[in-house]
């Protein structure tokens, strides 16, 4: 695990953290924090193999990431399921915001799923 980049709440307890150089959107349970084991509770794959940020969004219960190979993947954050990964872009996607509305095409069915992605 790399350095962290960027953190954020989820909700008064759980936490998200972001390193660099690493395979792993963590999710932290800050409640758990004197037993390491179960104060995470779980790991988001994603492909960050650069020291470059790679930043992350949350809106209500997804949380969006993109990662070294221009991909954009969407997670609940109740189920830890993934939802949808979809090519974004042939660069690495450094950051992928969700908005309620999209102002591009190219979400296409994806907007009628989920909440717009901004990248």
């Amino acid at each position: 695990m790399g350095g962290v980049t960027q953190l954020m709440f989820v909700d008064e307890y759980l936490l998200l953290s972001g390193h660099r150089k690493d395979q792993y959107l963590r999710m932290w349970d800050l409640r758990m924090l004197g037993d390491s084991q179960k104060a995470l509770l779980n790991r988001f794959p994603r492909q960050v193999r650069t020291h470059q940020r790679m930043l992350f969004g949350i809106q209500g219960d997804l949380v969006s990431f993109g990662d070294d190979q221009g991909a954009v993947r969407l997670f609940s954050l109740s189920s830890f399921e993934e939802l949808v990964s979809f090519p974004a872009h042939q660069r690495p996607c450094t950051a992928a915001t969700l908005r309620r509305e999209s102002t591009n095409g190219k979400s296409g069915d994806l907007l009628r799923r989920v909440p717009g992605v901004v990248t």
